[in-house]
């Protein structure tokens, strides 16, 4: 049997689709197949490959995966899906600082080298579509991101609270004006980058109410090791934090959260039974594709078959 056969046939097998009362399908026939349970018990869609990576991170130092993650946000924005296409990395024996300037680097060198290899493709652009879009790509490349905590954040969206509302008056109210402990609303990302500092900004040390358990806890017991880049036109691009390293702080954050330890055992058992430092990240490809062409962040203009709330039309 070929090899394109054998494929075939493995598909059939497990060709099985669920309808909306969850129970099993054959995509074929169109009946019901109650006796069938491919997995042997209930399964997800992942948002994350995270925690395996944690797992993978512990032998190989520094890997990354390209993969599907999903989302089930009732958010009609312009930069949601709820399915993306997502870049993540974990790297071993790295600090905050060191995780920061990984992300930077890595977008910086995104940039710089599409402006090599697609240099037909964005002289039409600039031509055309987003003008000016390579004398503004350069200016990123050349300089610094700035680099500021979540406090100075919130302290800059107060001063500039007026401002802000007048900017955006057709689409932000009083009550989308962020707070401390609140998450940074996405029209006051884009003020910070686009009008405060005018290029993209690394925010740091969120309260640990907003961010996971996974997340390193900072001395002062309230904010954690998190960094969120944010850039022009977009909001933000990458989340990422350094993750807790010590079992007894991890097993108190989940008991925290209220959540079942049991389903991840694995996990902490990374910790328990020996434990190192470590950080990584999860980056929006879909979103950095938009980034790069300055497409007034719209995610569904560099998205072929976009599927988000509400639509799913392919």
């Amino acid at each position: 049997m070929s090899q394109s056969n054998a494929f075939l046939n493995t598909l059939k097998k497990i060709n099985y689709a669920f309808d909306a009362t969850n129970k099993t399908i054959d995509s074929e026939s169109n009946t019901n197949l109650y006796n069938k349970d491919f997995f042997g018990k209930k399964s997800y869609l992942t948002v994350s490959s995270q925690l395996q990576l944690e797992a993978l991170c512990a032998g190989l130092s520094r890997v990354y995966t390209l993969n599907p993650s999903f989302r089930a946000e009732e958010s009609k924005t312009n930069r949601h899906l709820a399915c993306f296409t997502h870049l993540e990395y974990e790297i071993a024996f790295i600090d905050l600082n060191q995780l920061m300037d990984f992300s930077e680097h890595l977008v910086k060198y995104v940039i710089k080298n599409i402006l090599i290899d697609c240099k037909s493709e964005y002289d039409n652009l600039n031509k055309f579509v987003s003008i000016g879009i390579i004398d503004k790509l350069k200016n990123i490349i050349n300089k610094p991101f700035e680099r500021i905590t979540y406090s100075k954040a919130i302290e800059l969206i107060e001063l500039n609270k007026t401002k802000i509302l007048k900017t955006y008056s057709k689409e932000v109210f009083d009550k989308d004006i962020s707070h401390w402990g609140d998450d940074l609303g996405s029209y006051c990302e884009k003020y910070i980058c686009d009008y405060i500092y005018e290029k993209p900004v690394l925010v740091y040390n969120y309260p640990k109410d907003l961010k996971s358990f996974y997340m390193k806890l900072n001395d002062d017991n309230k904010t954690v090791q998190s960094c969120d880049l944010l850039c022009n036109q977009l909001g933000e691009l990458i989340g990422s934090s350094i993750r807790e390293d010590d079992y007894d702080k991890l097993i108190q954050r989940m008991d925290d959260k209220n959540m079942d330890k049991s389903v991840l055992q694995w996990y902490t058992d990374l910790r328990k039974n020996s434990t190192f430092s470590h950080g990584g990240a999860g980056l929006g490809l879909d979103r950095l594709v938009n980034f790069c062409c300055l497409m007034n962040g719209n995610i569904r203009d560099v998205v072929p078959f976009p599927v988000a709330y509400g639509e799913c039309n392919y």
